[in-house]
């Protein structure tokens, strides 16, 4: 699997470099509504055809308290920036 950045180009468009615009896999990290529901996740898969990838529900949770307890409130911290890298290269590997 290759990487790429996507981005929003103006609401409701994304812009996907060519060379990944025939298949691709999103993987998607914030809270736990966001990777839980499908607000995002349909939305990108519906308008897109892109298929979306969330963490195990265990990794869910972790993403979702470092938002709330540590970014929230202006903390960075080592720790959890390791294990956010350890969440994307699973979702890396998938």
């Amino acid at each position: 699997m290759k990487r790429c950045n996507i981005r929003v180009e103006k609401r409701g468009e994304v812009y996907i470099p060519k060379p990944f615009s025939k298949s691709l896999n999103f993987g998607l990290l914030g809270t736990k509504f966001t990777m839980e529901q499908s607000f995002y996740k349909g939305r990108l898969t519906d308008n897109f055809g892109i298929e979306v990838i969330v963490p195990e529900p265990e990794q869910r949770q972790v993403v979702h308290d470092i938002i709330y307890f540590e970014l929230c409130l202006g903390k960075i911290i080592n720790d959890s920036r390791q294990q956010y890298l350890e969440i994307i290269n699973y979702l890396y590997e998938q």
